[in-house]
């Protein structure tokens, strides 16, 4: 007893235990009757309005005055007051997340498929372009035939021919109303007079005729070879009758335009026939030094056609007689309009904006812009080959390495797809939009 007064004395409270044992009193109400309960007056609340309005507080369930919360108190407090707007809360940010969730998942397919397509499409138009290739590729091949098959014949006429009585003229003939070729007349397509039926004869500076005359008797019959050649540089093998091979030969043009012969003692044999100047010497001609003394055929760098069919490529090769003697060459004009259409337009490209042929350092030979494009003959016939403008491309062909490059233009994506054409160790490149290709239905 006397202890319980002690700690009345002293203001000391017994420990507030709940009536139920398995329940706990609330921290909020413990702080209220610590205060309520005070042994100081200062320490206890100023009047029973402040109590009641702490009790109220924690009876609402809200914060009481003795027991401030802190922010987790605070949130878990409004929680439990507003416990259906705290479920629509939870629901709705658990919806939301799935949303996104969901959403994150489409966006991956989407990306997964658009790339799958993506793929799709550049295999396809990596196979298309390739495909492409072997064709030009077959194509440059076939006219490289068909100048090793004149080699051959030019040889065979020369060494082991029996003597014929075919009509060939000179040169000058062409001047000469009464000696030129009956079938002598102007040609749209070369803009000059020429003779589809007859080749021309044109000694070098200084060469006599009389010592010519053999070989060019010998080389007569050659005519009709080379007019064979011309026509089978078409890509068909459909018969024509002879008005078409007159208009083909002097109005529409073939893949060939011209088919000559430059022999080591200074004769020139050219086809279809036309005049030379006094002072052309075939052996002075870049064909002539680019087909010398060698064993494969070679194409020169592209040029302006003095005599008027624009640019040309020339395929060359050396003659050389049994004994393995070098005996002239004999080469192949090719105008690169024709090129263009034959070689760089590929049937049913969708999205193409141009397409070239590069040589081995990525020098641009062709384009398909320069169709029809006329350029004027200067002094030195030579073009200069303009690096491709894209380096990466460049040396990627450099490297020998085929390929596709992306890169952008006036703000559009472009891709650029370069394949090596093997017989001649140029590239044959398609710059594509992006955009369109992947648009498209294919």
């Amino acid at each position: 007893m006397a202890k319980k007064l002690k700690w009345a004395e002293e203001g000391i409270l017994n420990q507030a235990i709940h009536i139920l044992p398995e329940k706990k009193i609330a921290p909020e109400l413990k702080a209220i009757i610590r205060k309520a309960t005070a042994v100081s007056s200062e320490d206890r609340y100023p009047n029973v309005a402040a109590l009641a309005e702490d009790v109220r507080c924690f009876l609402r369930g809200d914060e009481v005055s003795q027991l401030p919360d802190n922010f987790p108190r605070k949130m878990w407090r409004l929680m439990n007051k507003y416990r259906y707007a705290t479920l629509i809360l939870i629901l709705s940010v658990l919806l939301l997340s799935s949303a996104i969730t969901i959403g994150s998942l489409y966006q991956q397919q989407a990306n997964l498929k658009a790339a799958q397509i993506r793929e799709k499409k550049l295999t396809h138009l990596l196979s298309d372009i390739s495909t492409h290739t072997h064709y030009i590729d077959s194509h440059f091949m076939r006219l490289e035939g068909l100048l090793t098959n004149l080699a051959n014949q030019v040889m065979y006429l020369i060494q082991d021919a029996p003597p014929n009585n075919e009509r060939f003229y000179w040169g000058a003939d062409f001047e000469n109303p009464e000696k030129a070729p009956p079938d002598l007349e102007h040609s749209s397509l070369y803009n000059r007079t020429v003779s589809i039926d007859y080749p021309v004869a044109k000694l070098a500076p200084g060469v006599r005729s009389q010592d010519m005359l053999p070989v060019l008797q010998k080389l007569a019959p050659l005519r009709h070879n080379f007019r064979k050649m011309l026509l089978d540089s078409r890509n068909t093998f459909t018969p024509a009758s002879k008005e078409e091979v007159r208009r083909l030969l002097t109005i529409h043009g073939l893949p060939i335009c011209w088919a000559y012969i430059g022999l080591e003692r200074g004769l020139m044999y050219s086809y279809p026939g036309k005049s030379y100047k006094e002072d052309f010497d075939p052996r002075k001609r870049p064909w002539y030094k680019l087909g010398a003394r060698k064993t494969a055929v070679y194409w020169e760098k592209p040029y302006i056609d003095k005599s008027g069919m624009g640019r040309v490529l020339a395929c060359v090769t050396s003659l050389y007689n049994k004994d393995g003697q070098f005996y002239g060459v004999v080469g192949a004009d090719v105008t690169l309009d024709n090129i263009i259409r034959e070689n760089l337009t590929r049937p049913k490209a969708i999205g193409v904006v141009e397409s070239f042929l590069l040589d081995n350092k990525g020098g641009i030979i062709v384009g398909s812009s320069q169709l029809g494009v006329k350029v004027e003959v200067s002094p030195d016939s030579k073009l200069e080959l303009k690096p491709f403008p894209i380096k990466e491309v460049v040396q990627e062909v450099v490297r020998n390495a085929s390929g596709l490059v992306e890169s952008h233009h006036s703000g559009r994506s472009r891709l650029i797809i370069f394949q090596k054409i093997r017989s001649l160790g140029w590239y044959y490149v398609e710059e594509i939009d992006t955009a369109t290709i992947l648009e498209s239905g294919e």
